[in-house]
Formats: C-alpha cells, structure tokens, sequence
C-alpha cells in the first residue's frame, strides 16, 4: 500500500518523528474498520473479519506507540496512561 506521510520537516521532537512514520492512509483505513465492528457489535453474534481484526490491531499498536511518547518523551506517569492494575480500570 502506498503511504502518504505527513514529512514535517525538521521534527523537533519524537511525536514529530512518529507523525512522520505514520501511515494516514491506512489509519483512516482503520478508523473505517472501527465504525464497522461498532455497528455490528450492536448485533447479536457479531462476525468479524480477518481485515476488521487486523484494523483492531493497528490502532492498538498506534495507541501504544503514543502511550510510550507520553511516558519517554514527556514525563507522563506510567500508571496514568496505562492499566497497570485493576483499579485503573
């Protein structure tokens, strides 16, 4: 798939080197997906495809990717940007 980056020049920072890794092509891809499995989540007995879970997957991995900026990069506590335990449910 081709992917059209943003190319931010010069990124100061690493949120600007991940934006520039990011494939918005496929997150909007993705986004899409996530609609999808939202509405058939409303049905009983849901199905889902091959495609929707690997969606699934890649927004995780980008959530998580975010996470471990926020956390690295800018000092965020660790246990408020992730679940940690039950109680940070």
């Amino acid at each position: 798939m081709a992917n059209k980056k943003p190319n931010i020049p010069n990124p100061t920072d690493r949120f600007g080197e991940f934006l520039n890794k990011t494939d918005f092509k496929e997150l909007k891809a993705q986004k899409s997906a996530l609609y999808k499995i939202q509405a058939k989540l409303e049905k009983p007995k849901p199905k889902f495809t091959q495609k929707e879970w690997d969606a699934l997957e890649g927004l995780i991995n980008f959530i998580d990717a975010i996470q471990d900026i926020a956390v690295d990069e800018y000092g965020v506590k660790e246990t408020k940007v992730f679940r940690i335990s039950r109680k940070d449910k």
